[in-house]
């Protein structure tokens, strides 16, 4: 079977592919940040809970 697409057809269609890749990488930088984010957010409150628990183990009477 030929390939009828033109050569137009198959530019068109690797400028999408292009854009589309482009469109995913950001999409996926962008879920990346927000794990990022909610890992430095979950580090941080169980680094200050950690804390309060040596403070309060501390602060008992023996």
């Amino acid at each position: 079977m030929k390939n009828t697409n033109t050569s137009s057809e198959r530019r068109n269609f690797a400028m999408l592919q292009v854009r589309v890749s482009a469109r995913e990488k950001a999409l996926f930088a962008e879920a990346a940040a927000a794990a990022r984010k909610s890992m430095a957010t979950w580090a941080r409150e169980h680094l200050e809970a950690a804390a309060v628990r040596d403070l309060r183990s501390e602060s008992r009477p023996r």
